[in-house]
């Protein structure tokens, strides 16, 4: 990612930190079989690379069979 971006591998391990993110500690990925899947992603990822001014990227997990349960007071 580092050589990809131009920056060292430092500024990634900040920048990683900075928003508490840690792919290392990630056990699995999942792709999708959508025929799709790299076109969708690549405008997903372009967004936040690239957002349109004044625009708010917001990502959504999606979580299968979740069901909300009511709360009792």
């Amino acid at each position: 990612m580092a050589k990809e971006m131009g920056i060292s591998k430092a500024s990634v391990s900040r920048l990683w930190r900075a928003h508490g993110l840690k792919p290392h500690r990630v056990t699995s990925f999942k792709v999708s079989n959508d025929p799709r899947f790299a076109e969708k992603l690549e405008d997903v990822v372009g967004l936040y690379l690239n957002p349109p001014e004044h625009a708010l990227v917001v990502c959504l997990k999606q979580i299968v069979g979740y069901r909300a349960w009511p709360v009792r007071g």
